[in-house]
């Protein structure tokens, strides 16, 4: 069965489902069969089931080709939407896991065919189809196809010149709308700024206000703050309101101020109403604040020029400038933006920075800088540039972005309320941007629909310091719907299309006649030859004189035709000659056979009658043959004859040599276990001696040992004589100075005693001066008991040293008896390590003995292994003697029953009269 055998509908129906479910059934084997029903349920939407049939045709068919169509279609299927949904429903249980029953319900909704089946279905219905058309349809076929072709490519390439000049076209529009709002909109802000601080620079000059003086500063302040507050931007306005009015000294500390902030009620609000006068409130903050660690404003008093430029200001100089709630945009979850980079999370200061367009210009009085004017705009939640843009120019989408965060759009957020701020933007996008400084243009999906935006760059002050250095703070960004571009398109498309269609039917129109023109002529050649075909005789075409290749077809045909005719009838004439021959053939060898038939009893006298003709030959061949097999049949008696008398003769010698083989190969078996046994006795000798020479070398090896180990115990008895005589003189040393320190002690107890009496006598004396010498009296007293406690120190000393002198006299006495001793023992390990030397030269002149003893035996111990060897070489031959003795008597005795077997044979022929 093949794969074209069945057609199904494109949409199969439950009864056809059944149908393959019961032919897979009864054919498990049938891969076609299973694949197709795999399809079907694939179609109906019952991807499960048809995942495991494509998965069984896979194992079943690996390599081949069923099993790689099955495979194709397993992989499209587990891509598909319809596999996701379906596996997502099986309750967490893998789809390997789910059981499959033919009998279950088997409707569900259409899911795409496999490609692989689908193209090969497809190419065999086409093939089908294609066999079945007359000439004149596949000439028009043709006809049609070739003539369409070229005019469905360039439709199709002036189609896409159109939609590439008019995409090129919307890229260009793109990059002056972006221009447009990133000069016009976004930086406009900045220049307003700039004319505002030139005014206020120019009044403080012309005041002559030394910003550095506060009492100058005092008396011209609420001028300065009225004149401020005067530049407020009206309702009318289409001006951006600015944020920050300061008028800073020369130290970058505000002595004048107007500042106000975004009201909250203009936060956020929805993407549809347009927020063109937005709501501002004061803040009031007490002067003296410090901007001067503000890069731009250290840069512009450094070097004293008006700087500009979209600023990125952390969260620290917003508060202190009351700016923090307007700038502070809560971040997104990644669910919902882009994941950022570290380095963008770090700038942005987790949300709570903010784009400031700022302009700081420097005030000179005499030459001299004295202060600044600051004149700043938030970009945070200011969506006046993005309404403005859309109202005015037509523009549906813009944003701002403070590096790759978004700070204000027109875009709706996907709760369908509010503006979708706080957002990032893709990282690809962001690291061309910011990264490289160059405009990114690319399609993007807002609200469900498509859109062709444009990113461009936004600058710091940098990119009037350092141009080459300064990197982008910030972006803008503007689309539009691509759905007009698809309309232009659309109409491009159809006004081609329909030229080519008008085209291809003109074509088709004419490709008709052309075709029956040339199908008339080939459908008679085509009935000719069918005639021919069926046997019919005297068919010709007429009209064959044509010049074209008809004519010439036509005529070669009727040449063909004849010629045919001609062969036939010959043919018929010669198969009647042979069928005559092969008769006669058959009556000549059935003779033969007659003649020769006792040739098969082996009589070999019989002569075949030779005649004229094939048979004679082979009767001639075949005397021939019997002649030279009677000859070979008499030589074969003869030598046979002569083969079993000397078979008989030998039969006697060949049994007496094997016999005695047999005694020779014994004797010699005997003298080789003698042989083994006087070896294995001088291995077990060779094995002792060798044992015994161990031993004595083991023994050597201890004496030496021992030799060394008493060299390092004389040395250590030398080492432990000098130690003591060392500890024994350090004794006396201590001993002598023991002796000094009594003396010391009886001195020192003398000068006591003697204090003792003097404080005594000066205690007495004080006593006699009455009130005059108490005071007297009383050192006496203190220094006649400092002299008691040192005369009983001094006893406690004594006492001491006397103990000392005692234990040293013990430790001398205890010294020299050690000495002596050690003495003694320095002598005997000396006699000790005599004996042992003495005991080792022994030692090593019996293992010398040994050594010899031990290589003589185990010479001895190879030569009598060489004779084992010789020996057991002389049995084997002796023992292959005999064997080959007893299969010569075998195969003489086998020759004998030969020789008479082939003689019964011989006598079986005839082959004499």
């Amino acid at each position: 069965m093949t794969a074209s055998s069945k057609s199904y509908p494109n949409l199969p129906t439950p009864q056809h489902i059944a149908a393959l479910a019961a032919e897979v059934e009864r054919e498990p084997k049938d891969l076609v069969n299973k694949i197709t029903l795999a399809n079907a349920l694939e179609q109906t939407g019952d991807v499960i089931k048809a995942a495991a049939f494509y998965r069984e045709a896979i194992a079943q068919d690996p390599d081949g080709i069923y099993g790689s169509v099955a495979r194709k279609a397993l992989e499209t299927l587990e891509r598909s939407d319809g596999w996701r949904e379906a596996n997502s429903s099986e309750t967490g249980k893998p789809l390997s896991e789910s059981k499959l029953s033919l009998g279950e319900g088997l409707e569900s909704t259409v899911s795409p065919q496999p490609l692989m089946l689908r193209m090969r279905v497809a190419g065999s219905r086409i093939t089908n189809a294609w066999q079945h058309f007359n000439f004149r349809t596949k000439l028009a076929i043709v006809l049609i196809i070739s003539t369409a072709l070229p005019i469905v490519v360039i439709t199709q390439g002036i189609v896409t010149v159109t939609r590439d000049t008019l995409l090129q076209k919307a890229r260009q529009s793109l990059q002056r709308d972006g221009s447009y709002f990133n000069e016009d909109y976004v930086m406009w802000s900045v220049d307003e700024a700039q004319t505002e601080a030139d005014t206020i620079a120019r009044l403080v000059e012309t005041l002559k206000i030394d910003l550095n003086s506060q009492s100058q500063v005092s008396a011209y302040r609420q001028q300065l703050q009225t004149y401020m507050e005067s530049l407020k931007v009206s309702d009318e306005s289409d001006s951006v309101e600015k944020n920050l009015r300061i008028v800073t000294d020369a130290r970058g500390r505000t002595v004048a101020q107007y500042i106000q902030t975004l009201s909250p009620v203009s936060f956020n609000p929805s993407a549809e109403q347009l927020q063109l006068s937005p709501q501002y409130q004061p803040v009031s903050l007490p002067l003296g604040i410090n901007v001067a660690d503000i890069p731009i404003v250290q840069n512009a008093l450094r070097t004293g020029k008006t700087l500009q430029g979209m600023e990125l200001w952390k969260e620290d100089f917003l508060k202190r400038l009351g700016q923090d709630k307007q700038a502070n945009i809560r971040l997104q979850s990644p669910a919902q933006a882009a994941q950022p980079s570290t380095a963008s999370q770090s700038s942005i200061d987790g949300g709570k920075a903010a784009l400031v367009g700022v302009v700081v210009h420097p005030i000179e009085i005499d030459n001299r800088v004295v202060g600044t004017v600051i004149v700043a705009s938030v970009e945070n939640r200011n969506f006046l540039n993005n309404d403005s843009l859309k109202q005015r120019v037509g523009i549906p989408i813009s944003a701002v972005y403070a590096q790759d965060w978004r700070i204000s759009s027109n875009i709706p957020a996907s709760d369908g309320k509010t503006r979708d701020i706080g957002t990032r933007s893709p990282q690809a996008i962001a690291a061309t941007v910011l990264g490289k400084g160059q405009e990114v243009i690319a399609k993007t999906t807002i609200a469900g629909a498509e859109y062709l935006g444009i990113y461009l760059p936004l600058y710091d002050h940098q990119q009037e310091l350092n141009p080459t250095k300064a990197k982008p703070v910030g972006m803008t960004f503007v689309a539009r719907p691509m759905s007009e571009l698809d309309e232009l398109l659309a109409q491009q498309q159809k006004t081609a299309y329909g030229i080519g269609a008008g085209m291809l039917l003109i074509a088709a129109l004419m490709a008709i006649p052309i075709a029956s023109t040339f199908a008339r002529p080939l459908r008679r050649l085509a009935e000719f030859a069918q005639a021919v075909g069926e046997g019919k005789q005297g068919e010709r075409l007429e009209n064959s004189q044509r010049g074209d290749e008809i004519g010439i077809l036509a005529r070669q045909l009727n040449a063909m035709t004849a010629n045919i005719e001609a062969n036939l009838e010959a043919m018929r004439t010669s198969e009647t000659r042979q069928r005559q021959e092969k008769e006669r053939l058959q009556r000549g060898m059935i003779n033969l056979l007659l003649e020769t038939e006792t040739v098969k009893h082996g009589d070999l006298t019989v002569r075949a009658k030779v005649s004229q003709g094939e048979t004679g030959a082979i009767s001639d061949a075949f005397n021939t043959v019997i002649a030279s097999l009677r000859e070979i049949v008499l030589q074969v008696k003869s030598a046979a004859e002569q083969v079993q008398i000397s078979a008989v003769d030998s039969e006697a010698s060949v049994e007496k040599l094997a016999c005695e083989a047999n005694t020779q190969a014994e004797t010699v078996a005997e003298a080789l276990t003698s042989v083994e046994e006087m070896e294995q006795s001088i291995q077990a000798i060779a094995s002792s001696a060798q044992t015994a020479a161990t031993i004595a070398r083991q023994a050597l090896d201890a004496a030496q040992d021992s030799d060394r180990t008493m060299d390092e115990t004389v040395n250590s008895m030398e080492t432990l004589r000098a130690n003591v005589w060392e500890t024994t003189v350090k004794a006396k040393r201590l001993a002598e100075s023991s002796q000094e320190i009594s003396k010391i002690v009886s001195i020192i107890s003398t000068i006591s005693e003697k204090t003792n009496v003097l404080a005594f006598n000066a205690a007495i004396e004080a006593t006699r001066a009455g009130e005059n010498g108490k005071g007297f009296r009383l050192v006496a007293n203190e220094v006649r008991r400092l002299a008691e406690r040192v005369t009983d120190a001094t006893k406690e000393i004594d006492r001491l040293v006397r103990t000392i002198q005692q234990g040293t006299s013990d430790v001398l006495k205890t010294m020299e008896v050690s000495n002596a001793s050690v003495a003694i023992g320095t002598q005997l390990v000396t006699r000790t390590k005599t004996n042992l030397q003495d005991m080792a030269q022994i030692g090593q002149e019996i293992d010398q003995l040994l050594q010899s003893i031990s290589v003589r035996t185990v010479s001895q111990a190879d030569n009598s292994c060489m004779v084992n060897q010789t020996m057991q070489t002389v049995a084997a031959i002796a023992q292959t003697t005999s064997t080959e003795s007893a299969a010569v008597l075998s195969t003489l005795q086998e020759l004998l029953e030969v020789a008479r077997e082939l003689q019964l044979s011989v006598s079986r022929f005839r082959v004499e009269d």
